[in-house]
């Protein structure tokens, strides 16, 4: 959530059109509710129509309190709960999410929360709330990941296997109609490791088996008429890493029932695997594949496994496939190290690969995210601090756009007005039938900004 300039409480970032609802919190109310705990549910980006005054006056005849964000919904969490403090000081909080797990001494400095979760609380949510509910926090070191006053540093737990838990997220206490698909989990982490990814769970890839999976899509779509389009979102990190997993899933699914409506993410290099295209080509409504970048070099610096010439067999595959509109490649410019030249090779690059082989485009403009390798570096060198995100719309800042980056003003004009005739061209060249060929959002709103403000471009130059 960020803060309008009239005021107004509003879904941001990747909440901003509320493509789906954050499936961990929808899966500890159902285990909490599966182990007889009485429990109620906000979310707040499903309705947005709730002021913050509302919310902080309903949640105050609450003895116990869980919240979830990570690091960019960070400063809207801390103010909720300082709110909540002022007017009634006798709950008692836990918070957990991504930004709990990577800054536990975020979380302690603040000293708004009782307890703090780092990593998966699946199997011992349960436990939390009774030691919330009896006051009783003194055993927080018992249980793995839970952190307190006491207890400032938990490791971070993951599930080593997760067929032994069982999920059945809440899905009836989705707010009607509020999202536009709805989410399904069947792994979590990632094999790769990114450097611009946040996810806590790198290199820990781990999936529940093909009849598992199929059971789960089977019980999201009993609730897929509650939200806009009907269709199902795959939120797996990478999905299709897998290939006799996939196999399996699509095997096992109706086609008559699920036929072109999951969306999921897919790796350049699984895309590689032509029976891998074809298992997925009848279910497929909407993929996005991960490129991000469009040489070699960048591709090392980030340490991605897609070089350009892989991406484009990517391409190939889904456009010989017949499936190419139905693909996304997701593009970044602006990584700390392009200069101009760099970010319009992507855009040519992108141009290239969109009449060539006919697939969607994202191009977008590069944030360090806090808990990435990236923002690690970063910090290190004084460009950014963690003590940022403490501030409700941060991420609009004018120190959040040019001191990390090797562009000036003049530099971001010329490749925001590029992007623009790019995106243009494209998408009547493309004639693209569903949406746009490129989906590009200009950063000119804040760099406007620091264009009024000469001495931070100036220290940003030197």
């Amino acid at each position: 959530m960020d803060q309008a300039d009239d005021g107004r409480w509003v879904p941001s970032l990747q909440d901003a059109d509320r493509e789906s609802p954050q499936l961990g919190v929808y899966l500890l109310v159902g285990s909490l509710e599966r182990d007889g705990r009485d429990v109620d549910l906000y979310d707040w980006v499903g309705h947005p129509e709730w002021s913050l005054d509302w919310l902080v006056e309903t949640l105050a005849g609450y003895d116990v309190l869980f919240f979830s964000c990570n690091s960019m919904n960070w400063s809207v969490v801390r103010r909720l709960a300082r709110d909540l403090r002022a007017r009634r000081g006798d709950q008692r909080f836990c918070v957990g999410g991504p930004h709990a797990t990577h800054y536990p001494e975020s979380v302690s400095k603040s000293g708004l929360f009782d307890l703090f979760y780092r990593g998966e609380a699946d199997r011992y949510i349960a436990r939390i709330y009774d030691m919330l509910a009896s006051g009783n926090l003194q055993a927080a070191g018992e249980i793995p990941g839970l952190g307190s006053r006491a207890v400032p540093e938990p490791a971070i737990n993951q599930e080593a296997d997760l067929s032994q838990l069982e999920w059945t997220p809440a899905y009836d206490r989705l707010p009607d109609k509020a999202f536009l698909t709805l989410p399904v989990e069947t792994s979590r982490g990632c094999k790769f490791q990114c450097t611009f990814c946040s996810i806590p769970a790198k290199k820990n890839w781990r999936g529940y088996g093909a009849d598992f999976a199929i059971g789960q899509i089977e019980l999201a779509n009993r609730y897929a008429n509650k939200t806009r389009s009907g269709r199902i979102s795959i939120v797996d990190d990478t999905f299709t890493t897998d290939h006799a997993r996939i196999h399996g899933i699509m095997s096992g699914l109706d086609r008559g029932v699920f036929g072109r409506r999951l969306v999921f993410d897919a790796t350049v290099v699984d895309l590689l695997d032509r029976d891998l295209v074809d298992h997925i080509k009848p279910f497929t409504s909407d993929l996005l594949v991960g490129a991000e970048v469009s040489t070699k070099k960048d591709a090392k610096h980030i340490r991605k496994a897609a070089t350009p010439e892989l991406v484009r067999r990517a391409a190939r595959n889904l456009h010989d496939a017949g499936i190419a509109e139905r693909a996304v490649f997701s593009f970044i410019i602006g990584f700390p190290w392009q200069n101009r030249s760099d970010c319009i090779e992507v855009l040519r690059f992108v141009k290239n690969l969109i009449f060539d082989f006919g697939v969607r485009t994202y191009v977008q403009w590069y944030w360090p995210m806090p808990g990435s390798a990236i923002w690690d570096g970063l910090k290190g060198a004084g460009k950014v601090d963690l003590a940022m995100v403490d501030e409700i719309g941060f991420f609009r800042s004018n120190e959040w756009f040019f001191p990390f980056r090797a562009l000036d003003f003049d530099d971001v004009l010329d490749i925001d007005s590029k992007a623009i005739v790019v995106q243009a061209l494209t998408t009547i060249g493309a004639e693209m039938q569903r949406a746009r060929a490129i989906e590009y959002a200009s950063p000119l709103e804040i760099v406007r900004k620091v264009n009024r403000a000469p001495h931070l471009v100036a220290a940003h130059s030197a």
